[in-house]
């Protein structure tokens, strides 16, 4: 009766150790889908970060260019930085948007042209508008040199508002 009671007193003391290895086990099985689940939700913040500040300097670079529109002509402002102002709201803005990849920008004689690379990706609003605008409604191809007249910087603003919103 004795052998029996100690071999019962060993089945359940197994049973227990088995029980908290089980335990232990489900508890970190439980903890590392939550830490997942927190390092997702970590990169899809600091995502959002980067998207907000994108965002910020594309604002930054609409002020700039309304206020280099609306205050000055385009003959008073020193060429570097007409340049500079034009190529990097282009430029920042499509490229954020997936769409278009601004190549270049060249000026000769008095115009300016934007070389563009089309992806795929490109909205058809988007198409549309740079076909009506700047192409005659000539379909666009994937790579674009669109002219610009010194006098139509306007329409790069026109180009990009529809597609930033607040």
């Amino acid at each position: 009766m004795k052998k029996i009671f100690v071999y019962a007193q060993n089945y359940i003391k197994y049973i227990i150790y088995f029980g908290l290895v089980l335990s232990c086990g489900i508890f970190y099985i439980f903890f590392d889908f939550i830490k997942r689940i927190d390092s997702k939700t970590q990169k899809e913040i600091i995502t959002l970060r980067e998207e907000l500040k994108d965002l910020k300097e594309i604002k930054e670079y609409l002020s700039q260019l309304n206020t280099f529109i609306k205050e000055k002509d385009i003959k008073q402002i020193k060429e570097s930085q007409a340049h500079s102002i034009i190529i990097n709201t282009v430029d920042t803005i499509l490229k954020n948007f997936d769409a278009v990849v601004v190549d270049g920008l060249s000026k000769r004689k008095n115009h300016y042209y934007i070389k563009l690379k089309i992806t795929q990706k490109i909205t058809p609003e988007l198409k549309n508008f740079i076909e009506k605008t700047f192409t005659s409604n000539r379909p666009i191809y994937s790579y674009e040199e669109l002219k610009i007249e010194n006098n139509q910087l306007s329409t790069i603003i026109e180009l990009i508002q529809p597609f930033v919103e607040d």
